[in-house]
């Protein structure tokens, strides 16, 4: 059953066509791989899927709710989480801390109530500290809960941003170039934590990245853009051999 539709995406900025007749579908529980040169376009899609940019046409979907013209954070209520290339943490912030923020849309308290320290105010905040003190340990993580983000190693630290896009609970995880600085090891602890996190969580995964070796490894589908527009979709055999793929993107040495 499909989770996310894009159809007839669009979005002009002045003159210039970015994107243009973009049709994308991810299931329920599935990995799909977004790929293509740089300036192909793929951020631009996720910057319409969570409502950062707003299309000139086309229709986005999400588990059957229209989501274009939805502000960012309604977007997120709906049910789309999203990590970036750069990450952004908050830095001076603790682990824990770091995920309670993403517990933030499930809070129910209201702004006095947060501002006068009512019991209300701290009976919420202790549940969601428990809450995410269980998704750290989820992660192995737990016995960071007080470290500054900023100490944490390169890899956990795009593993705490992982961590905090699912404490908002989405149904479609976007990630924008997980791997993008690891090393080896590190992408391959990646490419587990990613089954992991679809199969633990039941949610579907939409991925940018250039690392092929890890979008050929754990995607079942793979959709690539080249200036704007989508040329090929398919499972990774289907685009390693597709020669459209090869000429704008792969090259022979993928394909060989």
């Amino acid at each position: 059953m499909a989770l996310l539709k894009v159809r007839n995406l669009g979005i002009t900025f002045g003159g210039l066509k970015a994107l243009s007749d973009v049709r994308i579908t991810v299931d329920q529980s599935q990995i799909v791989g977004l790929i293509g040169p740089n300036g192909a376009g793929k951020t631009t899609v996720f910057n319409l899927l969570t409502d950062v940019y707003s299309p000139t046409s086309g229709t986005i979907t999400l588990d059957g709710e229209n989501i274009v013209g939805q502000k960012t954070y309604l977007v997120t209520k709906s049910g789309i989480a999203r990590t970036f290339q750069n990450i952004r943490l908050f830095k001076n912030m603790t682990v824990l801390e770091n995920v309670m923020v993403g517990f933030d849309v499930h809070m129910k308290y209201s702004c006095l109530k947060g501002i006068l320290r009512l019991p209300a105010y701290w009976r919420e905040e202790a549940q969601y500290e428990q809450k995410a003190r269980e998704l750290l340990a989820v992660f192995g993580l737990e016995g960071k809960a007080d470290t500054i983000a900023s100490n944490l190693p390169y890899g956990q630290q795009r593993k705490l941003e992982i961590v905090r896009a699912l404490a908002t609970s989405p149904k479609l995880l976007l990630l924008d170039e997980p791997a993008a600085g690891m090393n080896d090891t590190e992408t391959a602890e990646l490419m587990e934590t990613i089954r992991f996190v679809r199969d633990k969580f039941q949610i579907a995964i939409l991925l940018i990245e250039h690392d092929m070796h890890l979008v050929m490894g754990i995607c079942e589908k793979i959709i690539v853009l080249d200036y704007g527009s989508v040329i090929a979709k398919g499972t990774p055999e289907e685009i390693k051999n597709n020669e459209k793929v090869i000429a704008a993107y792969l090259g022979k040495g993928e394909n060989e």
